[in-house]
């Protein structure tokens, strides 16, 4: 009887410790359930706070980025402004050492007038010293321009001067016929399918800048070419608009000062049509004998109505109307 009581106690034990492991079981997998849970929550909200911060950052870095992006283009067309005002002084510097020498000129025509007039040689109205014109022409359909220097209407003549202000020893008109020793010079400027008469300027200049003992050679070409291509330019037009064919005397004038005078040029051309003069002194007594010894061609009416159109048709030009 004993023995089946605490068979019966002992199986109650059992379930009941089964129960409790089942309860307990039970629990800690809620426990755990509910722990994965909240770790999840935790995971997700770590990875929204990661998320939204490396959004926000990602943001800022934009942001940052296109602000950095704007400050760069500012400074970029800052910059071109600066090197595009330094671009325009460079060029305004070019242009006025070309012109330099124009505005020299034009102060020592302007000077010799003045005396002749003082002189009584001639009246004020008999000459007229017109620089940097540009006279209009027609090339294969296309308007151009040609610019000349100076141009001086006289009783005697209209003078078309082409200015050369150059520093340096010039070589004027140099060929391989007439280079002698120095004919390699000139074969170096001329092409093989070019001629051998073809003239060139050379101009030796120090190389102050770097090295005196060396020696810069320039080349300009043949400036009678090109004062009688602008003598021949101005013909045309002055036929054109008056109907009269009129001599232009073309002129060379190297404008050394007086204390290189005509030691600065080599003058090699045998060009007897154009007049080279060297320095102040000679294109002011070029200019007094043309006065003392050439005949009267034209009158003042005549000198007065050349001017007028020649400078109205620069007007036109300098403000663009063709």
């Amino acid at each position: 009887m004993l023995y089946n009581i605490a068979i019966g106690i002992l199986c109650i034990g059992l379930i009941g410790c089964v129960w409790y492991i089942f309860r307990l079981k039970k629990s800690t997998n809620k426990r755990e359930a509910k722990t994965m849970k909240k770790h999840q929550l935790e995971i997700a909200a770590a990875e929204e706070d990661f998320r939204s911060s490396y959004h926000d950052q990602e943001n800022e870095w934009l942001e940052k980025t296109a602000e950095l992006e704007q400050y760069y283009l500012r400074d970029i067309q800052t910059l071109n402004q600066h090197i595009g005002k330094l671009n325009k002084n460079i060029t305004d510097l070019q242009r006025y050492s070309r012109n330099a020498g124009e505005i020299i000129t034009h102060q020592i025509l302007e000077q010799l007038k003045s005396e002749l007039v003082r002189e009584g040689i001639i009246s004020d109205d008999d000459m007229f010293i017109l620089p940097n014109l540009y006279i209009p022409f027609e090339e294969n359909g296309n308007l151009k321009t040609r610019q000349i220097d100076h141009l001086i209407l006289l009783p005697t003549g209209i003078y078309v001067v082409e200015t050369k202000y150059w520093q340096g020893k010039i070589v004027h008109g140099l060929t391989e016929e007439n280079a002698g020793s120095f004919s390699f010079i000139a074969d170096m400027m001329t092409s093989r399918n070019r001629s051998s008469r073809k003239k060139h300027t050379l101009v030796f200049v120090p190389d102050q800048e770097y090295d005196e003992r060396k020696i810069i050679i320039k080349s300009y070409g043949d400036p009678i070419q090109q004062v009688m291509t602008t003598a021949y330019t101005l013909r045309d037009y002055i036929y054109e608009q008056f109907g009269r064919t009129n001599f232009i005397t073309p002129i060379v004038y190297f404008g050394y000062s007086s204390d290189k005078g005509s030691d600065g040029v080599i003058d090699l051309s045998d060009n007897q049509n154009v007049p080279r003069l060297i320095g102040e002194t000679q294109i002011r007594q070029y200019f007094r004998d043309q006065l003392n010894g050439e005949q009267k061609k034209y009158s003042q009416a005549i000198l007065w109505e050349t001017k007028e159109a020649l400078e109205n048709i620069n007007y036109l030009h300098k403000e663009g109307v063709y």
